[in-house]
């Protein structure tokens, strides 16, 4: 995106552009990572009786 001055000579240019700190595969990793530690705690509330946190964690795991 570039802007420039409307009357006469542009003076200055401004450019605008996406700050990509993780590449695409870096970013599905970091959310798997996410995800799976999610699944793990869930897994094991449900393990010691907890179990009615596994539907909210799969909800959480679908927002994501």
């Amino acid at each position: 995106m570039a802007c420039s001055a409307a009357e006469g000579a542009a003076r200055y240019t401004v450019t605008a552009r996406r700050n990509n700190s993780l590449s695409s595969s870096g970013r599905f990793l970091v959310f798997g990572f996410i995800l799976a530690v999610s699944l793990d705690i869930a897994l094991a509330c449900a393990y010691f009786g907890a179990w009615l946190i596994l539907p909210f964690a799969g909800l959480e795991m679908v927002v994501l």
